[in-house]
């Protein structure tokens, strides 16, 4: 009988040890440690947790507030070309230009005071700002010589059609809603297009004090007012929403106007559109989508499917 019992306890252990060093270990996902699989071996737990069709529910106001920041510099862009050309018209006084840009770099200034209260910092603004008004004043004679062996037809389409659509491309139209005051505001890209496109178009002007008048409101534009809206955004995002944006808005369209009424609409439905109708595409593009596809569908990964519909 004892023999028997050690025949058999023998015969489990063989068993055991079959299936211990014959079978395989369960696959992991791990890669520092040899699993004895396949180098392409996808497992059917693979991405079994990902949730494929996980839904983000958008809302039409959410969007249209977001679409804010789009249509703010587009107006900052129009109320460049809209310096250029008044300049060059002679439409509007050097001076009463040069009162704007002032009030724009005080206005500045007082909301930077207003948040790090530090008059040191007020004053090394103020410091930076009349040394690059000074290195515009230099180098405006030499800029009004920088495109004479150009035509005017090469100019504005450099200018227009190149180095503001990139611009627009590469501009960060997040740091508006970004409740970050260290957050960077410029775009390399976006910020150096900009400058040589006023350079460029500056250059195009007959006078020495227009070129000067016309790069020192492009770099308020384009260098001071993105601090102003930030510095209101981060106190309060209604300030903006629905007092600085309307005002901008509106002395847009009423400097438009002035010059031609077509423009006026082709700005207004323009605007309405950016605003209105394409976030409402946008919304209803979104929510018609039943199945949403990714990754895991191109790769075909053998994982069950988990709908969270």
């Amino acid at each position: 009988m004892l023999i028997h019992l050690v025949y058999v306890y023998n015969l489990y252990m063989c068993v055991n040890i079959f299936l211990f060093f014959g079978k395989k270990k369960r696959w992991r996902k791990i890669l520092y440690e040899d699993q004895e699989y396949e180098d392409n071996y996808v497992d059917k737990d693979f991405l079994s947790h990902l949730l494929t069709n996980f839904r983000t529910e958008y809302k039409y106001s959410n969007i249209v507030h977001r679409m804010l920041c789009i249509n703010h510099q587009i107006m900052i862009v129009l109320f460049h070309l809209l310096a250029y050309y008044s300049i060059s018209n002679n439409i509007i006084s050097h001076r009463f230009l040069y009162t704007i840009n002032i009030i724009i770099i005080i206005l500045k200034e007082v909301l930077v005071y207003d948040i790090h209260k530090s008059l040191n910092d007020s004053f090394k603004n103020i410091l930076d700002t009349i040394i690059i008004i000074g290195i515009i004043w230099i180098l405006s004679p030499v800029m009004i010589s920088l495109t004479q062996t150009h035509s005017d037809d090469t100019v504005y389409l450099v200018s227009l059609c190149i180095l503001l659509p990139i611009h627009f491309m590469f501009h960060n139209y997040g740091f508006i809603y970004e409740k970050n005051e260290n957050i960077d505001i410029f775009d390399s890209t976006s910020l150096s297009c900009v400058v040589v496109e006023s350079v460029i178009l500056g250059s195009r002007l007959p006078s020495i004090i227009q070129v000067f008048s016309f790069l020192f409101c492009s770099s308020i534009l384009f260098f001071y007012t993105p601090f102003i809206v930030q510095t209101i955004v981060l106190k309060n995002i209604n300030y903006y929403n629905y007092v600085l944006f309307p005002i901008i808005f509106i002395i847009l369209s009423i400097c438009i106007r002035s010059i031609s009424i077509p423009l006026f609409y082709v700005n207004l439905f323009g605007h309405a559109f950016i605003l209105f109708v394409i976030p409402a595409l946008f919304v209803n593009k979104h929510n018609s989508k039943t199945v949403l596809e990714g990754p895991w569908d191109i790769s075909g990964a053998p994982f069950v499917q988990k709908n969270t519909d």
